[in-house]
Order: C-alpha cells, then structure tokens, then sequence
C-alpha cells in the first residue's frame, strides 16, 4: 500500500524557505530564450551571459604565425578580417588565413603592427615598429620613406575629422598629421615636449577635434596644440606608478570612455562629473587595455592579466578569455559587420564571441550541477531538470528553485522524471527509489514500501492512471495503491530498463539494456519480446519514440529502428544510411517533420520523409544537419539512459541533457547563415602569380606555354565560414559541378589550348546556391604543332622523307654491321679492363656495406634521442625549481638572521619551517638528479660502440632500458605489458641485444596507429624453452605484414615504410646481430592481428662473479687523508670540496699543468689524485704518463673521473692502466668509500714499509 503523504513544511518548514533559491541567472537565459526571435541574427544578444556565447579561438596551430594579437580591423562592406600579430598581418575570412610579413612584402619592414585603421577611401593604413604601409587595390605600397615618418614606431592612427583629408598619426617621434594629398607629413607644434611623445591612442569627436591618450595622460587636440584634461577624480597609486591612459571610446550618449592603467573613466560633457569604475564596481583588474561599445549599448572591457569585460544594466561581468591561464590579457577588440565580437590576445591568439544556435544553461547561470540528466515541462510549464546534483525546477517567471532535503527530496541523483495525469510529478533515483512530489507534499517509496529495488531506471505514468517504474530487478506497476513487480517469470529480464512509452492504443513498450525490446499487452497481460533476430538494430534500447503517425522510432547504441504498427515491420538505420552516428540517445519532432536526434558527439536533425524515403529504397542516404561546439555547446557529449533525455517544451524549444549543462535550441533558426558573395582570392597560371585586377573585365591572354591553371577561391563568412559548401567547374573543360575540397583550392593541368571560363557557386548549409558575378575567363593559346597547317605541312613533309629514307635503309643496314663487328671487338677488350677494376669495386661495396650498417646504427640512436629529450625534461623541471626556490630562501634567512642582532622566536620559528621546506626541495631535487643519472646510464648501454665482446647479459635489465628509450614512439600508440619469466642470464653483447629489441620495439610501435592506446598492447615476454635456450618474444596488436613480404623482411634495404622514413637495415641488423651470438630470430605474423618477433639465444655459460674489490678495507677508524682534485670545472671542484671536506684535506686545482707542480714538488704530499681525463690545456692521461714517469709507485694513486665520453684513444688508455674510474654524475656515498679505501690503502702500505 502507498503510504500517505507528509507535509515537510510541518517538519521544518524555516529550513526549506532557506533553500528556495532565489538565482536570477537563469531568468535572463529565459528571457534571452523568448526574445530570440526579435533579435537581429548579426547582433551579440545583450540578455545572454558572457558565458553562454558562442566561441571560437585560433592560434598559430590555425594559421597565425603567432598567437599575440596586436590590433584588429575590417574594412567597410563586410570584407575580411584584418589581424596584425608579433609576426605578420594577416587577412581572414573566416576559414583561411592569408599572411602578410616582411619576409613575403617587402614593402613591410617589420613584423609588429600595433595600429590599422581604414580611411573614407578604403585604404587600409597599417601603423607598424618600422614606419607606416597603405595597401589599396590588392597591394601594399610604402609611405614617406624618408623624413620622420620613414623609421618611426607607429602606435595609433586617427583620420581627422571633418574631411580634411588628413591623418594623425602617433609616433616614437612624436605626433603628426599626413596629408593624404601627396601623403606630406609634419609633426605638430610643439613637439619636442614631453607630453606629445607616447600616445597609444588616439580618437576624432563629433566637434572636429581629436582626443589623444599615452601614458603623459589625456589630452585634446583644437588646432596645433595638445591641451591637458584632467582626469578627477585621481586615483590613488602606489609611488612610482602612473595612471597612463591606455584605450579611448566615443560612447553613444555622448560618452568619452577613457581606459587607464588604474581603472575606467566616463567623461559625460564640461558640466557632469566624471565616473571611475574600478574592481570595487565588478572590474577584474584596474589595468585598462581596450574598449569597445557594441550596437546594443554594451561596453566591452579588455584588460591586462583580467580577461573581458562587459558593462550591461550598470553592472559588469567577467569572461577569462585565455581559459584560466594567468596571462589573460586582452590587446584588441573588433565588432564585426556580422555582430561577432573578436577579442585579439596578448598568448592565446584570435578568438570570437557570437550568438550561438543553442543556449547553455548550466551551474554558472544556476543549475545544481552541470552534469544533466531528465528534462521535464510539466502542465503548468515549469521546466523541471535532474542531474546529479538533485532537482531543480525553472518556474514560468524565470526563478529556479533546488527541490531537495528541505522539501523532503533526500536524493542527490535524479534519474528519471514522470508526470501524472492527475498533475502529480514522479521522480526515479539513482539509489533512493521514487518519489511523488504533489505541490509541496512529498511521498518516498522504496524497497520498504512496495518497490523491488532502490534503483530506478525510469518512471512512466500512463493514461490509467497507473505509473510504472523500471527497476534494475524487474519491471513495478502502481496501480490503485499496490504494486505488482513483472519480472522473468513473466516474460520480464533482469536487468537495466532504459525507456518506457505508452503508445496510441495503451500498450507499454519496454527497452532492455540487453535483451531487446518488451510489449506489454493490458488486454491479456503479457507480453511479447522482440530481439536483433526480428529486425532491431541491436538487442540495446535506450529511446523509444512515438511518431504520432504509425510508427514507433527505436534508439540504441547501434543505430535507428523504425517499427510500423500497422505490419510490425523492422527497418534499420545507421550511419551507413546517412546518419551522423549510430548512437540514438534521444529523439525530438519539430514542426517542419525533422528528428533531432542526441549523442555522444552532439546533436543533429534528420528529415523523417528522408528517412522513410530510405527504408522504401527511393533513396540512399539521408542528409543531417549537425549542432555542437562550434554552435555554443559547451560539450557536444549528451546524456542518454535517463527519461526523458531531451524535452519538447510548448514554445517549440529543444531542450538536451550535457556533460556540461543544459542545452536549448530553436529548430527554426539552426543554421540560418546569410550566403556570401564567392571570389577568386588567388590566380596562378603556369605556377606564376597572375593579378586578379587582369581578369576583371576582359579574358586573360595565355601565351603558348605548359597550360596549368590554379585557382584559390572563398567568401567573406565571419560566422559560420564552416558552414559553406562550395562547387566549381570549368567550362570549355567540364559541364558538371565538382565539389570544393577543403582547401578551396581548383587546379587544372596540362589543359587543351582554348578558351575556358572558371565559374564558381557557394551555399549555407540547406540553402541556395549563390553563384560568381562575373566568372573568370581565360584562353590559352596553342603551340606552333597543335595549329591546323602545322599538321597539314607535316604530312606533305613525312610523304616527301619516306622515298629518302627506303633508299638509305639498305645503306645503313650495311653500316651497322661493320658497326656490330667493331662494337664486339671493343666489348671484348671492355669485359679484359672490367675484370682488372672488380676487386676494386668490392672494396668498394665492403665500405658502402660498413656505412650502412653504421647508418642503421644511427637512426636507432635518433629514436633514443627523443625519449631521453622527452625523459630528462621531466626530473630537470623540478630539480631546476626546487633549486632556485632553496637559493632565494637561502638569500632570505641570510637577511632574516644575519647581522647579529636577536632574533625573536617567531621568526625564529618561522626559519625553521623555512629550512625544512629548504631541505624538502632539496631532497626533491636529489631525487630528481638521481633519475636523470639513471637515464644517462640507460643511454650509454645503447650508445656503446660497436664491439664483438660476448659476456653475461641480464635480458630482463636490457629489455627494461629498451622499453625506457621507446617509450615516446610507445605511449601515445599502445599500452606495453610485461611478462618476465624465470630466465638465466644470456651469452650476448649487451649493446647489441639492446639496439636489437630497440629496433623491434620501435617497429611494433609505428605499425600501430596513434591516438588508440586502449586498443593496442605491445607485450615482451620472456621464457625458457626446452632446451634450455632463453626466448625474448616482441607482440604487438597492429595490422601484420602480408604473406608476400614477410619472407624478406629481414633482408637488407628492403622495407614497408614510405620513402624518406626507415633505412631497411633495421631488422636486417637485428639478424646478423643474433646471428652473431650464437641466437636466432624469428617471425609470426597475422593479417589484422598483429605480428610476433621472438628472440632465442643461449644461455650464459656460468653466473657472472662479481670481481674481487682490489681496495683494502676501511679499518674501523678511518684515516684521515690528503686528496687532490684536478678538474677543468670549478663548480665540480667546490662539490667535491664540500663532498670530502670533513673525512680529509682536500686541494682543488683546475689546471694539470699546476697539478703537475704540486707532484712534481712532494709526489708523496697527496694520497689520493682525483684526475679528469679530458681536460683542454693537458689531459689526465698526459698527466698520469708524466708522473708515471717520474715516480712510477705514486701514479697508483691517481682515480679517473669522467663525464662519459670517451675517444678511441682514451677507451684504449683506461683498458691499460690499472686505475679506477669514477663516472659523473657521483654517487657520494661511493665516492666517500672509494676515496676512504684508497687512503687506507696508501696508510696501509706506508706501514708495512716502516
């Protein structure tokens, strides 16, 4: 039986008033909502966030040559974007940028432009660090190349108001005017004064004068002079600082909108005061950079370090243009001809803001959580939204209220929601069971109450009045106050059941996560199931949709079914048949017979007459309209699996459930992108440039030549460039239209002579096709051969040779035998020479043959190149800043406790967690050190020189190290599993066996695609096999090598990869090298499952002993000794000191030539000799022969010290003497021990000799 409802408010009714939330941010998103359709499409809707535009971004990745965006413009009718950057100007059209630097126009002697303005006659200006450039007419030209103008830094530009055919132009010379008649420049009076220099902004007013902002201040301009204005009220700044004025707008009221680097001022007439905004009125930072106001009225705010901001209803809110980085500055802002808004950014490129097709509503505008589940209008038209942060529900008023604990709701994830016919609003939970919310009266039913599980899938309330809940154990009806469970007995499986439906005759649908679809019958209570085998796309049901006219849509994750009613026929789609992806969340009906259809990849529309014009094969495929970021969608995931996942509220609106909020769109207005004019953006005729200016108005004139024509072509769509469709075609050539490729790019070669014209057409997406005004014409004139009379005379001529020719034929034959008899006789002396040059050439080819092998050797050493770049730079970031954090705090306690004076207890205290946090980076930084030695090692194992030494290898210690070096080609193509048996060492040469499994790592690795870590594995797995041989297997998933090649892939130079990438040596290498050790190596491989090389080779002869330690014991008190360090680096020098100083006395030198002094002088002075073996001025081998020498006994006492580098000469030299070597980096506590027994030692023998 359902208990009867309870009234919270009697239990703490206080407590649920707290929680009504009176958020007013998603009232201005429904307002936006019901006023969408009376706004302009060009214009930034002011009732939407900052937050719930549409953005876009580019960067260098996008074709910037870099990402700091200095100034921004567009010139007058709607023509591209104009974008200066640190590196070049560009022109965008809003899919394809064009660059413009000194490198490509010579007329630009810098990269940087920090001012573009247009003037009344259309001509770009461009104010750059090395003077000032016009481009008119397609090409740039220079301005004043001479006089001040000439090298001049330009900073602001400003056309004079009132026609006067001027402009002003700020300088690092100071300000001027150009006239343009002539383009005469002259600096205004009084310039040599300070305040004329450093303007960075400059702006006409509707009197006739100029307003000029710098870092002096503000001033105005009526006549020759700047006039100072001050700004009040003055802003209190720290010393040293100076409120510059940084950006200058003209308001519409009248307003002077004054940026400065310590806040925002509004200049409202001589008569009003004036208004400073700073971050105590909603400013991020006080640091003005830019400032736009949009045709809505709203200001735009760009600052330094703060992001953008907009002043709306005398408030102002924040966008973080550069996504949370701390460089978030803004240089540049532009409003469109379209009403896109582009912000230009100081690190992170171009980017803009517009009006999306969809509006987003998520936590930022006031939703519990942005991960949304069920969406809901109820009869009242209060939208109702679960997520995983509980319930929330959106009255008509644009309020939103959290329905939780306080109002008897104790779930916090909402599954499912349902309304009854009686009104009554049913809710399924994660883990809670359901709840019925009438008004303020709450009922929870659980498992305690009738349900046969606490979590509920979905709810369903039908048009008996029954509601049915899908459980995970069964199917539940609630009828008349009892529930009655369905569940395998009846036909029912357990399980998730993701969808519920009541069709036109009463009947319930049922969709299984597993095991198809379910049709509850109420006339004879059963119920019928339907599986993949009767016609479903898959036995998954996760949608179930009523079309009204017959047919029942069906969504899985594996396609579309439609099921007639009528005949209980299946039809399959998929994206075989046109859709955009197979995965069907939810499905929404609009107006004009569209589906909408969400997924894991966005949203997109289909035509349900398509759709059924596929299933009776009048068509093939179905066409989609898609919608997801690049249309405001913060996500394009959607949610399915809860119902409903997606709602169709009364106005018409499409709500979606996101990853990242709540998702609304008008199907009406998706995608309604006005069709720009297509051009031809650039011509090229036989690889040569052609000026488009030549074509306007009469057909091009090609003379006789190769006949290849290229074509760039576009249109100006500052919106939705992404959204245009493009054909073209050349008459004289084709008829039909060719569809444009993504580059907009036509070519053409090797064309007949004659005329032809180029035509070209656009559409928006959906629309009609807009065709070029004047297409482009062009003949190609012939060549001499390809003109009727040439091939008329040439026949006459042909005719006339072939008598001449019969009667030479037999002449000739007569020659070429006295010709053969000659040749044979000269191949025979030929062949006698050649035998004489063999041996030489197979010398030849041994040395060839020897310079491969060393070049096979070098592209392994390439690869490990890149993973020691990629692994060093990890520990070297953390030891280099855990360094310089100790060095400052070093510098900080010496000022904090030096000087002698007392220092209180909390400081004292304070240096104290100080020098713990010192010894904590410290320690880091250790760590970090060690991790790079341990790579270094790794390195110098597979750079080893090529040596046929055969020893006692660890397989497992070389497989490791193999595996470190590729793990950069590995990581972003597979994951590597390991399985290491239990094996002995094997008889090898450990440099080899490591250039070996390098080799087959790296080639497993690249015959797996990038991207799809989770489905590939390379695995190495070692064994022994029955006779006792150890086996080393290489296996990688990828696509195999075909039967036809894999015979020869160990043949030299031959190989499967494209030219320019491999040598073919690699595993012609490995053979030999195995081959070399006694081994064997071999190759499994299958199409489409990948492919298995295994290493067999035999096992050590004996365990390897570790050498008897030639040094002499530390006694238990150790002696106190005297070192000398010889080292070409004096901060080695000092961390030795610092390493020994406190075991024994240490002296540093840096010269062996003075090193040779001290010896020469009192050879017996010194116990031990730490010697660098390269050092520039002696090296520590002609140190040690010249003590050697001269006292033989003492030059025992010399250990090498070496970073690892070894010529043949000192490889061969180490191999001689009978000294130590100790590699860097040190290890110092074997550094200590090495040096302490090799003091005893010298103590040692100086007792015995007493």
């Amino acid at each position: 039986m359902v208990p009867q409802p309870r009234n919270p408010q009697q239990e703490g009714g206080a407590r649920a008033r707290a929680r009504l939330s009176t958020a007013r941010a998603l009232l201005l998103a429904l307002a936006a909502l019901a006023g969408l359709t009376a706004l302009p499409a060009h214009a930034l809707d002011p009732a939407r966030r900052v937050t719930q535009y549409a953005r876009a971004s580019w960067s260098n990745a996008d074709g910037l040559p870099q990402n700091t965006v200095l100034a921004l413009a567009q010139v007058r009718g709607g023509g591209p974007l104009w974008v200066s950057t640190a590196e070049g100007l560009v022109r965008f059209d809003g899919s394809h940028f064009t660059v413009f630097d000194k490198r490509s126009v010579p007329e630009l002697h810098s990269h940087a432009a920090r001012a573009l303005l247009e003037d009344a006659r259309g001509v770009l200006w461009v104010g750059t660090e090395q003077g000032l450039v016009a481009y008119e007419n397609g090409a740039f030209r220079r301005v004043a190349s001479e006089g001040p103008l000439a090298h001049a830094s330009i900073t602001a530009l400003a056309e004079e108001p009132g026609g006067h055919g001027a402009l002003y132009v700020a300088t690092s010379e100071g300000l001027g005017r150009l006239w343009l008649s002539g383009e005469r420049f002259e600096l205004l009076e009084g310039e040599a004064e300070a305040p004329h220099r450093g303007l960075v902004a400059l702006l006409p007013d509707r009197r006739g004068g100029l307003w000029a902002g710098g870092w002096p201040g503000l001033f105005r301009i009526e006549g020759p002079r700047l006039q100072p204005v001050a700004l009040k009220p003055a802003l209190a700044l720290a010393p040293g600082e100076r409120a510059g004025v940084t950006a200058l707008h003209a308001g519409r009221d009248g307003s002077l909108w004054v940026g400065t680097w310590g806040g925002l001022y509004q200049l409202r007439g001589p008569a009003q005061p004036q208004r400073v905004y700073t971050q105590a009125d909603g400013l991020p930072t006080g640091r003005i950079t830019s400032l736009l106001e949009d045709r809505d009225g709203n200001l735009w705010v760009g600052t330094r370090l703060g992001g953008l901001s907009r002043l709306g209803a005398g408030r102002f809110t924040t966008l973080r243009i550069a996504g949370g980085s701390a460089d978030d500055t803004v240089n540049a802002l532009l409003e469109d001809h379209e009403g896109n808004l582009w912000v230009g950014t100081d690190t992170s490129g171009l980017h803009r803001l517009r009006n999306g097709d969809v509006l987003v509503v998520g936590t930022q505008e006031g939703l519990s959580s942005d991960v949304v589940g069920p969406v809901l209008e109820d009869s009242h038209g209060t939208l109702w939204v679960g997520s995983r942060g509980g319930l929330d529900r959106v009255l008509r008023s644009g309020s939103v209220q959290h329905f939780g604990r306080e109002r008897g709701l104790t779930a916090e994830s909402v599954r499912s929601l349902a309304e009854g016919k009686d009104g009554v609003l049913w809710v399924g939970t994660l883990r809670d069971g359901a709840f019925q919310i009438d008004g303020d009266y709450v009922v929870h039913h659980t498992r305690t109450t009738g349900l046969p599980s606490d979590e509920v899938w979905t709810v369903l309330a039908d048009s008996r009045g029954d509601v049915w809940f899908a459980t995970s154990r069964g199917l539940t009806r609630l009828s008349g106050g009892t529930f009655r469970t369905f569940g395998p007995a009846e036909g029912v499986p357990a399980g998730p059941l993701p969808a519920l439906l009541e069709d036109a005759e009463g009947r319930i649908w049922v969709g299984t996560m597993l095991r198809g679809l379910l049709r509850y019958d109420p006339a004879t209570q059963s119920f019928t199931h339907f599986t993949q085998k009767d016609g479903l796309a898959a036995d998954q049901v996760v949608e179930l949709h009523d079309d009204g006219s017959g047919a029942l849509w069906i969504g899985s994750g594996y396609g579309l079914t439609r099921y007639r009613y009528a005949d209980g026929r299946f039809t399959r789609f998929t994206m075989e048949q046109g859709l955009f992806d197979d995965a069907v969340f939810r499905i929404l009906q609009d107006d004009r017979g569209g589906f909408w259809i969400s997924c894991n990849k966005g949203i997109y529309r289909v035509s349900r007459q398509e759709l059924e014009e596929v299933a009776e094969g009048k068509r093939r495929q179905v066409s989609y309209t898609l919608v997801d970021q690049t249309d405001g969608m913060r996500s394009a995931e959607c949610n399915g699996t809860s119902q409903p996942s997606g709602n169709r509220t009364r106005d018409g609106r499409l709500w979606f459930p996101t990853i990242a909020g709540l998702v609304s769109l008008d199907p009406a207005r998706v995608h309604k992108t006005l069709t720009p004019e297509p051009q031809v953006s650039a011509l090229r005729i036989n690889g040569r440039p052609v000026p488009l200016a030549q074509a306007a108005h009469a057909p091009l004139e090609v003379p006789p030549g190769p006949r290849d024509l290229d074509v760039r072509f576009g249109a100006v769509n500052l919106s939705g460039a992404d959204r245009l469709e493009y054909a073209y075609r050349l008459t004289g050539l084709e008829e039909g239209w060719r569809e444009a490729d993504p580059q907009h790019t036509a070519r053409y070669v090797h064309l007949p002579p004659g005329p032809y014209r180029f035509e070209l057409r656009v559409r928006a997406e959906g629309g009609e096709w807009r065709e070029m005004e004047a297409p482009l014409a062009v003949r190609f004139r012939p060549h001499v051969w390809e003109t009727t009379w040439f091939w008329v005379a040439l026949g006459l001529s042909l005719a006339a040779a072939l008598a001449w020719v019969l009667r030479l034929r037999v002449r000739r034959m007569r020659e070429r035998e006295s010709w053969l008899e000659a040749r044979v006789e000269e191949r025979t002396r030929e062949l006698a020479r050649a035998n004489g040059v063999l041996d030489e050439n197979l010398r030849v080819l041994r040395e060839t043959q020897a310079q491969l092998v060393q070049a096979g050797r070098m592209a392994a050493v390439g690869t490990l190149a890149a993973g020691v770049g990629h692994e060093v730079n990890n520990p070297l970031a953390y030891i280099l800043s855990n360094l310089d954090f100790a060095c400052l705090e070093v510098s900080r306690l010496q000022r904090t406790l030096g000087g002698g004076r007392d220092v209180p207890a909390l400081e004292a205290e304070r240096a104290g967690e100080r020098l713990a946090e010192m010894e904590q980076s410290l320690r880091e930084a250790l760590h970090g050190a060690e991790r790079v030695r341990r790579i270094v090692r790794d390195l110098k194992t597979f750079s080893r020189a090529d040596q046929d030494e055969s020893g006692s290898v660890d397989l497992h210690a070389v497989l490791d190290s193999a595996a470190k070096m590729a793990s950069t080609e590995v990581r972003h193509r597979a994951r590597l599993v390991k399985r290491y048996g239990e094996v002995p060492f094997v008889q090898g040469n450990e440099a080899r066996l490591g250039q070996v499994f390098l080799n087959l790592l790296i080639n497993a690795a690249q015959a797996l695609p990038e991207g799809r870590v989770g489905e590939h594995e390379i695995r190495l797995a070692t064994s022994v096999d029955a006779d006792g041989n150890v086996v080393a297997e290489v296996q990688d998933t990828g696509a195999g090598i075909a039967p036809e090649v894999l015979g020869r892939i160990f043949d030299p130079f031959f190989t499967t990869k494209p030219v320019g990438v491999g040598t073919g040596l690699g595993l012609s290498l490995c053979h030999a090298f195995v081959t070399a050790m006694g081994g064997r190596i071999q190759v499994e491989s299958s199409l489409g499952r990948g492919s298995t090389f295994r290493v067999v080779l035999p096992a050590a002869r004996a365990a390897a002993q570790a050498p008897a330690s030639s040094e002499a014991a530390a006694s238990s008190e150790a002696p106190r000794g005297r070192v000398l360090v010889v080292d070409d680096e004096p901060l080695v020098l000092g961390a030795m000191r610092r390493a020994l100083g406190r075991q024994h006395e240490v002296e540093g030198v840096s010269s062996s030539r003075r090193a040779l002094e001290l010896l020469s002088a009192d050879a017996d002075a010194y116990d031990v000799v730490l010697c660098d073996l390269m050092m520039p001025e002696m090296t520590g081998m002609e140190l040690y022969a010249e003590v050697r020498a001269s006292h033989p006994a003492r030059a025992r006492r010399f250990v090498f010290i070496s970073g690892g580098a070894f010529t043949p000469g000192a490889r061969e030299f180490l191999e001689q003497v009978d000294c130590p070597l100790l590699e860097k980096p040190f290890d110092l506590p074997q550094l200590r021990a090495l040096v302490q027994a090799r003091v005893a030692l010298v103590h040692g023998e100086g007792a015995r000799a007493a």
